[in-house]
């Protein structure tokens, strides 16, 4: 324990007093004086390096700064004969029931081959996928970055595709979005 002067009156005193035996000065730092104040910085400051390390909570972030892995799709083994058998006009199914019956189809994914019928400018995909269609049967949204892939199929091409169920219809058809195209003949 050394000495030290006194801030105030510059008498000698010791360096662990917390003020001046002689003129009764506080003679500890401005953080010692406020302990609170330094207690809750210490506080704050370790949250924020907890926070930190384990990602903060932001979408998007991780604890290594690699981007967010999106989770997985989930696929369904169902042919569009056999979806269209439920869900559509010759359907052996009620208005309610297909309602009901569609919840578990709805959001996810399906591998199917049809016929390219037109791709509009916002990258919908109509296709047909039973030959006795007159026009279509099921829409796409294709994503973005399908664009030229989209634009080199001609129509007519059978198209094989991935894309998530979004609705189903008896007169307009069916419809899916997050459409990525695999591959055409």
């Amino acid at each position: 324990m050394g000495l030290v002067k006194c801030k105030e009156c510059g008498a000698e005193i010791s360096s662990k007093a917390k003020e001046c035996p002689h003129c009764g000065h506080d003679n500890r730092s401005w953080w010692g004086r406020r302990h609170i104040v330094t207690k809750a910085f210490i506080v704050l400051f370790g949250l924020m390096f907890v926070a930190a390390l384990f990602g903060g909570g932001e979408e998007g972030s991780t604890s290594t700064g690699s981007a967010a892995t999106p989770p997985p799709k989930e696929y369904i083994d169902i042919s569009f004969y056999e979806f269209d058998s439920l869900f559509g006009m010759e359907g052996s199914l009620t208005d309610a029931q297909k309602k009901v019956e569609f919840e578990k189809y709805k959001g996810k994914y399906v591998r199917w081959t049809c016929e390219l019928v037109d791709v509009s400018e916002s990258l919908m995909m109509s296709l047909r996928c039973k030959p006795d269609t007159f026009t279509s049967d099921m829409s796409v949204k294709l994503r973005s970055d399908q664009k030229e892939k989209a634009l080199e199929i001609p129509k007519g091409a059978m198209v094989t595709f991935e894309a998530r169920l979004k609705s189903y219809g008896e007169l307009l058809g069916h419809s899916a979005d997050d459409g990525v195209i695999i591959s055409w003949r």
